[in-house]
């Protein structure tokens, strides 16, 4: 691809500088990354992300179900600064050079492929361990058609495509299960449609309350009633780390809506805050108990979806500076099929009513992934959720 396709002039800090990001080589169309059998599941409108990064190259595949196309781009100093640095804007709500770091990560990350995504409208990105914390909806470009004409906000990724998330190392498992009518068949298995859990921590914990979640469930329980689907609510003092992991398995959609603890020093210790009757660890109160990441691993969860609704559910310190979001492949690992998940720290206040609206949207037909992305458009139009802060931690991720 030519270089002149890739320059562009920003103005960042108080400086114009113009960049030439990376030396992009030629594409090349290839056959052997992806196993032919990832490509046969895919439909017409969807494409693979394969992202792979060293500290000077970043290879880039893209696959639909015709070809696969692989590129690489030589990356720099510059590349590493802004992806630290659109990291950190977007989780502190610092807007200041926002988009312009945004629209120089899809330069790097999406337009060296952008042929292959004319007529596609759901993409499923595979990132490299030092992506997993960046929003791919997030993004900014003017390559792309604005969906809404009205709208004043930028022309995010979101609004052109459905986005999903994978693992590689579950890139040979082809469940392609992307919404409560696939699974019809299998609906005998479950017991509950949904299953959702809030343990509130109303009083004297180390942790803040959440009144809002118990509103949350409630609403979403009363959604699915209206729809002739069984619900089981477990709330308060009864939301038990024993019980969610006997009732794990019984659910088609489990939904948590908790705290995400992330204080130990071992990542296997960490994990999400249910209710106990007995004292724990100094670090915990009689009120808190902890399922860890090393429990979830040992999980039976037959669940089509579960829903993480929790801060930073399972943005991990593994070493100094470096972050993983490891719970996606943890419960991926125990056996659900998707999970929904946050990047960073949400507010009890604005998610009760975003995961409302997502059930509503996926109980009137739509996919996980497309409820999602419809549920974060609308969030957009509205001034005061429109910043990417508010709508883009929630990712999907499927096997």
């Amino acid at each position: 691809m030519n270089q002149s396709m890739f320059r562009i002039s920003l103005f960042i800090s108080g400086i114009m500088i113009s960049i030439f990001p990376g030396g992009a080589k030629a594409q090349e169309y290839c056959g052997g990354e992806i196993d032919e059998s990832i490509r046969a599941y895919l439909s017409q409108e969807e494409v693979i992300l394969l992202y792979v990064l060293t500290d000077s190259v970043l290879s880039l595949t893209a696959v639909d179900c015709h070809s696969a196309v692989k590129t690489t781009v030589t990356l720099n100093n510059l590349f590493w600064e802004c992806l630290n640095v659109y990291r950190k804007k977007i989780k502190s709500a610092d807007f200041e050079n926002f988009y312009a770091y945004s629209e120089l990560l899809y330069l790097y990350l999406v337009e060296p492929v952008q042929d292959i995504l004319i007529n596609k409208n759901r993409l499923i990105i595979v990132p490299d361990k030092v992506l997993e914390e960046i929003p791919f909806e997030a993004l900014t470009t003017d390559k792309l058609p604005v969906s809404d004409a009205k709208s004043d906000a930028p022309n995010f990724l979101i609004n052109n495509f459905e986005v999903v998330y994978r693992r590689a190392e579950f890139l040979d498992c082809c469940n392609h299960t992307n919404g409560l009518d696939d699974c019809q068949d299998n609906q005998d298995e479950f017991r509950y449609a949904f299953i959702g859990f809030s343990p509130e921590f109303a009083t004297n914990g180390n942790f803040c309350a959440l009144p809002g979640t118990k509103a949350e469930l409630l609403a979403i329980g009363s959604l699915f009633r209206k729809n002739g689907l069984s619900s089981r609510l477990v709330e308060g003092s009864s939301a038990k780390k024993d019980y969610f992991t006997k009732m794990v398995s019984r659910g088609k959609i489990i939904h948590l809506a908790t705290h995400y603890y992330n204080g130990s020093d071992c990542p296997y210790n960490n994990g999400f805050l249910f209710c106990c009757n007995e004292k724990n660890d100094s670090h915990k109160s009689a009120k808190e108990d902890v399922l860890t990441i090393g429990e979830i691993c040992n999980l039976h969860c037959n669940a089509d979806l579960v829903v993480l609704n929790a801060c930073s559910s399972g943005i991990e310190r593994l070493q100094s500076g470096k972050y993983r979001n490891v719970i996606p492949e943890v419960f991926l690992t125990a056996g659900a099929r998707n999970i929904l998940t946050t990047l960073w720290n949400v507010t009890d206040k604005l998610t009760s009513p975003f995961m409302a609206l997502f059930y509503r949207l996926l109980l009137e037909g739509k996919s996980y992934s497309g409820a999602l992305r419809e549920a974060k458009l609308q969030m957009i139009k509205h001034r005061e959720t429109s910043l990417p802060t508010v709508w883009a931690p929630y990712i999907l991720t499927s096997r």
